[in-house]
């Protein structure tokens, strides 16, 4: 997770924010997708974060001994729903852009003049 986050912020984040990059951040984000390489590797962390995020839930309450029997099961069902949310929403912007869905990248990427 560290090591996306590493990547994310030195593609996305830096270029915008502190070296006042000359392309906008939907030219670069929809650049950065067109890339199988890149689009697979942010799926992957976010299968990586949800994984994380279903752990983290169910051992927050854990921690704070709220996990007994009445509520294991509830909790560990909206700890997995949560995680396949932010998951999958994650996901759907490499998705939508490498496989160019709805054209976004092509406008993006080639501007009608």
């Amino acid at each position: 997770i560290f090591v996306f986050l590493v990547v994310h912020l030195r593609t996305f984040f830096v270029p915008h924010r502190f070296l006042g990059s000359e392309t906008s951040m939907a030219y670069d984000v929809a650049s950065a997708f067109q890339s199988n390489v890149y689009a697979a590797l942010y799926v992957a962390a976010m299968v990586i974060l949800g994984a994380h995020l279903n752990h983290g839930f169910q051992s927050a309450f854990q921690t704070m001994g709220w996990n007994n029997h009445k509520y294991a099961q509830p909790l560990k069902t909206v700890g997995t729903l949560f995680a396949l949310l932010v998951a999958v929403g994650f996901s759907s912007f490499p998705i939508l852009f490498y496989f160019d869905i709805f054209g976004v990248a092509t406008n993006i990427l080639q501007p009608s003049l």
